[in-house]
């Protein structure tokens, strides 16, 4: 739909990479059917998807991880603006005793995340599926451990609240989790995938739980970072948008 403003300028809000480079593959099209093969190539999308968004004046990155996407494609004037986690996650109250749960996200890298389970059955693995925000919120207060596996496709809020809720967060190295920046936590909670690291994962999850009081304070910088994403939003949105396009976060190419 990019052609169809001609008098404004078009700006692209990069919250996912991988969702984008996975929604317009000839594969797709394939399985969408003739008609759907047929609009594409009546649109021009089917061939140059690739470099549709190049037609864009200012490219907003959720993440580092899109910068780094856009800047090995050679994209101009890209600008950071992130975002931030519910403001019900900000105001936690009441201290909820902690138990040794370590949390998962079913949707996200499961294969890989029940390869860990399996290595240590004798935990208490709890799925965050099916629950409200309150629910979410109530669930990450109680348990110690949340770990993600997923592949990151922008910054994710999961690690965000499970850690602003005091859990210990373990990550894989793939899309944002791999970038400091994204996901400010030590290379000591961050794993590639391979079978080589299922034990190694197991371990620290251990350690996570057994000391759990010395562990949770490696966070510190993380939840604070966090703490004050709402009001570095607030600043970015009026760098770029009242400043016409100028952010203090610039990305030189």
């Amino acid at each position: 739909m990019i052609n169809n403003f001609k008098n404004a300028r078009k700006v692209i809000w990069w919250l996912s990479v991988d969702n984008y480079e996975r929604i317009y593959t000839f594969k797709k099209a394939i399985l969408g059917g003739f008609v759907h093969v047929l609009y594409l190539l009546k649109n021009g999308t089917l061939l140059f998807h690739r470099n549709d968004y190049k037609m864009a004046d200012y490219h907003l990155c959720q993440s580092y991880y899109a910068i780094d996407f856009l800047k090995r494609k050679k994209v101009k004037n890209v600008l950071y603006l992130s975002d931030y986690i519910n403001d019900a996650f900000m105001q936690i109250t009441d201290n909820k005793q902690k138990q040794d749960i370590v949390l998962y996200n079913p949707k996200k890298g499961y294969r890989f995340t029940k390869r860990i389970m399996k290595r240590a059955s004798d935990l208490k693995w709890v799925p965050i599926k099916n629950l409200t925000t309150s629910q979410v919120k109530d669930l990450l207060l109680q348990s110690k451990v949340y770990i993600d596996f997923g592949s990151h496709p922008g910054k994710d809020r999961f690690p965000r609240e499970a850690a602003i809720c005091n859990c210990c967060v373990i990550t894989g190295k793939r899309g944002s989790a791999k970038f400091y920046k994204d996901v400010p936590i030590s290379d000591e909670f961050k794993f590639k995938y391979s079978r080589e690291n299922t034990d190694k994962i197991v371990i620290k999850i251990r350690e996570c739980l057994n000391n759990y009081d010395t562990k949770i304070k490696e966070f510190d910088s993380y939840k604070e970072h966090i703490k004050g994403e709402k009001e570095q939003f607030k600043k970015d949105v009026d760098a770029i948008f009242v400043n016409v396009g100028v952010s203090n976060e610039k990305i030189d190419n």
